[in-house]
């Protein structure tokens, strides 16, 4: 089978992570300082607090605000749904805007149309590796007095306006899962140049405690929190990877380039996806769309069938069932809605043969071909 992500671990990342195990801490010692401090650097940032997931990444970031009683944030439904339970178990109440077609990405202009005096956030997310307009939604935060939140876990690696991502936010929020750019397994990262959110984001990780001489026990509890550590095993299998981002990124985009050039031919029934001039995309997807009216889900299985599996990102938020019997907010998104209906996530990952890629494109030609004359069309 050929997936459409996954991980590319080689005998130098085992090599780390087997010296971490044999050393005396495998859990909150000075290799996840040290992979904290590259991390940072690579982002041109002060600093990169480690979680143990993307997601308590994001619960973490939306903790370190500090905003008092609940408070509205506006995000996008294309989104994976931890971005928005997470700012809900924060107290927000969010709100969708929809996107631009082109490339999946939440439109200014419509965000600019939704804030009022109950906003306090913004939280776009760089779908699939390409980053937000950043200067526009900056721009427009500051105007109303908002905070920014970047969801930039499809996005490691990737620039905007020549400047890697992770410095455009008040926080950017990093996924190290094992599909991302690299991974740590599980594992996420808050970059961030405010000294005072690097020190809520490492008090909320650590239980919220915070250290004491009142007794005996060297901590005191200030507020609550949880234990989000990353594991020395973990920074070490980062640190490794981390040498080779660069790599993987020019992968990626050298696989884009060559679905691009295959699936030119059949422009009149897809669109495939295109970088803004000013960005440079990591390619955590390669997500193309249907033009036409034609079956996605067949074409799907009939990729299956040829042992390709091709993916779908993502159902709108707001369809998902529990936000469907929870959520009551007025959401009008027909372009996301559009896009879930058409959008197809092509196998992309830096370990990819040459054929493989030609087999992926050869395929799909063959079946939009074998589509166009079926009942199915």
């Amino acid at each position: 089978m050929i997936p459409y992500n996954k991980q590319t671990i080689d005998e130098n990342d085992i090599a780390s992570v087997i010296k971490t195990m044999r050393s005396d801490y495998i859990t909150r010692g000075e290799k996840t300082k040290e992979f904290e401090e590259a991390i940072a650097e690579y982002c041109d940032v002060k600093y990169a607090v480690t979680f143990n997931s993307g997601t308590s990444a994001l619960l973490a970031a939306y903790k370190a605000l500090a905003i008092s009683g609940k408070y509205q944030m506006i995000t996008t439904p294309i989104t994976f749904c931890s971005a928005v339970n997470t700012a809900i178990l924060a107290n927000a109440t969010p709100r969708f805007a929809d996107i631009h077609l082109e490339n999946g990405l939440m439109d200014e202009d419509d965000v600019k149309g939704m804030v009022d005096r109950k906003t306090s956030l913004i939280v776009p997310m760089d779908y699939g590796g390409h980053p937000c307009n950043m200067e526009k939604i900056s721009k427009m935060a500051e105007e109303n007095s908002l905070f920014v939140i970047e969801d930039a876990c499809h996005s490691l690696g990737a620039t905007y306006k020549g400047k890697k991502v992770g410095s455009f936010a008040d926080m950017t929020i990093f996924s190290l899962h094992a599909i991302k750019t690299i991974t740590t397994g599980e594992g996420g990262i808050v970059a961030t140049d405010d000294k005072n959110y690097c020190e809520r984001l490492e008090r909320f990780r650590n239980h919220g405690l915070v250290k004491t001489d009142k007794w005996m026990y060297p901590y005191d509890l200030e507020e609550l929190g949880l234990n989000f550590h990353m594991t020395e095993i973990q920074a070490a299998l980062g640190l490794s990877q981390l040498k080779k981002i660069d790599e993987f990124c020019k992968k990626r985009r050298y696989i884009a380039s060559k679905y691009a050039r295959h699936l030119s031919k059949i422009n009149d029934m897809i669109t495939l996806p295109k970088e803004k001039k000013d960005v440079f995309s990591s390619y955590h997807l390669y997500p193309i769309r249907l033009k036409v009216d034609l079956n996605r889900d067949w074409i799907i299985d009939r990729l299956r069938k040829r042992k390709i599996i091709a993916a779908v990102h993502y159902v709108p938020v707001y369809w998902l069932s529990w936000y469907v019997e929870n959520y009551n907010g007025a959401t009008n998104c027909p372009k996301a809605e559009e896009f879930y209906r058409t959008e197809i996530s092509l196998p992309c990952y830096p370990s990819m043969y040459d054929e493989d890629i030609e087999y992926v494109a050869t395929s799909l030609k063959e079946i939009i071909n074998e589509l166009k004359i079926s009942k199915y069309y």
